[in-house]
């Protein structure tokens, strides 16, 4: 499993290190880094000793750890491990001596080493070694060093000069700093820099990575609030609660080592300060009035408040941390949960708040108590709360007596509730409510609800059979809202079959137009599909009825989870409007957060990647999608996962990484082997075609790609439908196969519809055919008109750069080598520019061929690598830099090598300071 964590997160801590170290420069002094356990203090620590490594510091560290607080001189044995015997000899004999005593080098001679004597001789070695360029002194966890070694560094920050400096890490709350901080402090040349909490989609993804993509999405969004965005916190939380029995909602377990680090501020508690703080744990909004009604005094309120638990603020109450919430309630038995709730029912507002505190209250099973919740889910549905409505489903469907009516109903609810929020749980409920036992008018809204589960979870093929059972129950039921939605699902899952989508996506509209007053959100689906099928016949992009599709969806404040905004953006993005695609996409991330629906992100990432690729923003191409994916497969969207890896494969290609690009291309023929379906097969093949053309096997390619073609059904006609064809093309003149229908064919859907993508991958295509003919006149006017669409479109920068590189070839055929060389040129900065290295060092090759090197100096470096020089600099491993820049261990020390040659340096220090 990839290290989601790494990319974004490392990417800030360098910043905030850079920042850090650089005023610890120019301010001397000391760095004392804060914050609770767990929240990324030594990681920020680390990046700032990683950084001053690679600009000459020495470095010197300790790392104590609880169970050697007690061990006098255990951190100063730690700090001076890397200080030789002879660098302390040249102090005078009595320091030595002491010294290396301490350091359990030589014996010593009667008592202990005086520990004033330590001191001084500490901050002697540090103002020798100072004499040969700047020293950090960097303690991690500073509350657990020993008196004696706290002692030394602390007479160390008094008595050393400007060039030894100190960077320390310390956990809180703490009531007194640690000696060698207090010092600096004292001396006001202490920089305090309190690390953040960490933003709820950094912390998903570390929780990802540390746990596995099969915790619940509801699960990881209430560790993180729990957590109060310390991702040690939610990590712990998360592991323990995903394996707590799915039907538990509200009395979640907290981890031992979490009570532990809360128990002790818990446990001086009196009996009145702790009723106050249990009761505001069980109650989502507390406030000093509902405490009091609840028959807590003012002053219990106060005293917990004064133990830095609560905080009162103009009568509102919160925790000074989530997790004590969390762990106060976990502390409650079950039995005194249940009496505070009874309790609470009566002193509480609201339909919700209510139904929730008498749920939990209940001994049992009952039917009114369901009712009200069923209530209160209905209640934060129309404000948009999808947590809260999961939760109230959630218990309506435990406090449904066995037996009842009601009880599909409800699961049924709590099914939907789970599938908006990304809820893999949803599905095996779903599929439960499809068995011939459940009531008919249920079990056919759980099969319409398959079908659209399966096209992002299963495969087209899966959801094409729960839709047509979905429509044979509607059918029998006489349902007409329901027959229109399996039919609008239907189309969909038939999209690749132009002539029966469009079928069902016209009686989706039938039926709903029958109706005096049609559900104007089915409406707009309906629509939305049908103009998307148009589309994928080459019947062009309808904004008309599009925005008709939209302005439907916006008149009934639809739901973001029931929105076919996907649909509109996906039409904008095949048909070159990439600034549309922008604007609705933004638009639909706003709705999300508003409904507080999740499930679409992957929607947005998977058009979110195509646009930033189609741009050439590679990085934010390469960040949705593996975003994409990581949300794909969290929330059980298997098909959405295989399309997040087609975009990662895409994003390979474009930065030249053609393994990569070929690997998620075998996974995903091998799933569709598997029986993952045919849209899959067309993926995986494309994938594997071009990159098989990019690596010079053109019989492979060619094989692959005309799979595709095969696979192709011929109503399908636009040219991004037809994207396949340019690279089948070319792979079939590099073998002297004709390509005649498909040149026509591209060519035709092109002109028609006038797009200059699609118009100048055909003139490429045309003067690769004129090459192979030997045609210079036909050749040089394609390629130039070809170059021309490519610049009026601003789009596909890499396809502009292949086009330049055919037309260098056509001139190095005709004996044209400076305009050979200006192509190239004109590519290579085209690559460079959109930081697409491993494009560039195939053109560097080709212009070494030339005997040429896009008029660079012979000693200038070229961006592949300055880029790879700037992360060694870093401190970065050749390893690292592979992975970061999508280039092999061995290229990046070819690029390291010839830096070090042309910088006239000798290792990545000399390197830091020469850059």
């Amino acid at each position: 499993m990839p290290d989601l964590e790494h990319g974004k997160t490392q990417e800030a801590r360098v910043e905030v290190a850079g920042s850090l170290l650089s005023d610890l420069r120019a301010d001397g002094g000391g760095l004392l880094i804060e914050g609770s356990a767990g929240i990324g203090k030594t990681h920020v620590w680390a990046e700032v000793l990683r950084l001053a490594r690679a600009s000459g510091t020495r470095v010197l560290t300790a790392q104590p750890v609880e169970a050697e607080t007690r061990l006098a001189g255990g951190g100063l044995i730690d700090l001076l491990r890397d200080v030789t015997d002879d660098e302390i000899a040249v102090l005078p004999q009595p320091q030595s001596q002491a010294l290396l005593a301490a350091l359990l080098r030589t014996p010593s001679e009667g008592a202990a080493p005086d520990p004033g004597i330590v001191s001084v001789a500490l901050a002697a070695v540090l103002t020798g070694l100072a004499e040969d360029g700047p020293v950090l002194v960097a303690v991690d966890d500073a509350q657990w060093l020993d008196p004696t070694t706290a002692g030394a560094i602390g007479y160390a920050a008094r008595r050393t000069g400007e060039d030894v400096r100190f960077a320390i890490t310390l956990r809180t709350p703490v009531e007194v700093l640690p000696s060698p901080a207090a010092e600096l402090a004292a001396q006001q040349r202490l920089r305090r820099y309190d690390v953040p909490a960490l933003d709820a989609s950094t912390i998903e993804l570390i929780v990802i990575s540390r746990c596995g993509r099969e915790v619940p999405r509801t699960t990881i969004a209430r560790a993180i609030e729990t957590s109060g965005g310390n991702p040690f916190y939610a990590v712990e939380l998360a592991r323990m609660w995903a394996a707590v029995p799915a039907g538990t909602s509200t009395a979640l377990p907290i981890p031992q080592s979490l009570q532990d680090l809360v128990g002790a501020r818990l446990a001086g508690l009196n009996e009145g300060s702790a009723a106050a703080v249990a009761t505001a744990s069980a109650l989502s909004r507390p406030t000093v009035a509902i405490l009091r009604a609840a028959g807590i005094c003012d002053d219990d309120i106060r005293a917990a408040e004064l133990a830095g638990l609560l905080v009162v603020d103009q009568g509102r109450i919160r925790f000074s941390h989530p997790l004590l919430a969390a762990a106060c309630y976990d502390r409650l038995t079950g039995t005194e949960r249940a009496a505070l709730h009874r309790r609470l029912t009566d002193v509480v507002d609201g339909v919700e708040t209510r139904a929730r505190h008498r749920a939990l209250g209940a001994e049992g099973p009952d039917e009114e108590v369901a009712a009200a919740l069923d209530i209160a889910s209905d209640s934060a549905v129309a404000r948009g709360d999808t947590y809260a409505a999961t939760e109230s489903a959630r218990l309506a469907v435990a406090a449904t007596p066995p037996g009842s009516a009601l009880l599909a109903e409800r699961e049924f609810r709590l099914a939907r509730h789970l599938f908006a929020s990304g809820d893999s749980a949803a599905r095996e409920i779903l599929e439960r409510l499809c068995l011939p036992d459940v009531p008919e008018e249920i079990r056919g809204r759980a099969q319409a609800t398959m079908c659209e589960l399966a096209l992002s979870t299963i495969s087209h093929e899966a959801a094409q059979v729960y839709g047509t059972e979905a429509v044979e129950t509607a059918t029998r039921l006489g349902d007409v809202s329901l027959l229109a939605e399996s039919y609008i699902y239907l189309a969909a899952a038939h999209q690749f079959e132009p002539a029966r989508a469009r079928r069902y996506a016209a009686m989706a509209q039938d039926a709903l137009e029958s109706q005096p007053d049609p559900d104007a959100a089915q409406l707009s689906k309906a629509l939305a599909l049908s103009a998307g099928i148009d589309f994928n016949v080459g019947l062009g992009l309808d904004h008309t009825r599009l925005q008709r599709a939209k302005d439907l969806e916006d008149s009934v404040r639809a739901p973001a989870e029931d929105r076919m905004t996907g649909y509109y953006v996906a039409m904008c993005c095949y048909g070159d409007d990439f600034d549309k695609a922008r604007e609705l996409t933004a638009d639909w991330v706003s709705l999300n957060a508003a409904y507080g629906y999740e499930r679409d992100d992957t929607m947005v990432r998977m058009w979110s990647t195509t646009t930033e690729l189609a741009t050439g923003n590679f990085v934010d191409a390469a960040r949705y999608a593996e975003e994409h994916l990581a949300i794909a497969e969290l929330s059980g969207q298997t098909n959405g996962a295989r399309f997040a890896r087609f975009g990662q494969g895409q994003v390979a290609l474009q930065l030249g990484d053609i393994a990569t690009a070929r690997t998620c291309g075998e996974e995903l023929v091998a799933d569709a082997e598997a029986g993952a379906g045919t849209r899959i097969e067309v993926l995986g093949r494309r994938l594997c075609g071009e990159a098989d053309l990019l690596l010079g096997d053109y019989v492979g390619a060619a094989a692959e790609l005309a799979r595709v073609e095969e696979l192709r059904s011929p109503e399908l006609s636009d040219p991004s439908a037809l994207a396949h064809l340019p690279k089948l093309i070319e792979a079939r003149v590099a073998l002297a196969q004709p390509v005649t229908e498909e040149l026509a064919l591209y060519e035709l859907q092109a002109r028609l519809l006038d797009r200059p993508s699609a118009r100048a991958l055909a003139g490429r295509c045309r003067a690769l055919v004129a090459l192979a003919e030997a045609d210079e006149p036909s050749a040089i006017a394609a390629l130039d008109e070809a170059i021309e669409y490519h610049e009026k479109a601003g789009t596909y920068p890499i396809e502009h750069a292949r086009t330049l590189m055919v037309r260098s070839r056509a001139m190095r055929r005709f004996r044209r080598k400076a305009a050979a060389r200006e192509a190239l040129v004109e590519a290579r900065r085209i690559c460079s520019e959109h930081g697409s290295l491993g494009w560039v060092e195939r053109i560097d090759t080709e212009l070494a061929e030339l005997g040429a090197r896009g008029g660079r100096e012979q000693d200038e470096l070229t961006a592949s690598e300055r880029r790879v020089a700037e992360l060694a600099a870093r401190g970065q491993t050749n390893k690292e830099i592979g992975a970061a820049l999508f280039l092999s261990p061995k290229t990046v020390e070819v690029h390291l090598t010839r830096a070090y040659r042309k910088l006239g340096v000798r290792s990545r220090t000399e390197l830091g300071a020469r850059l």
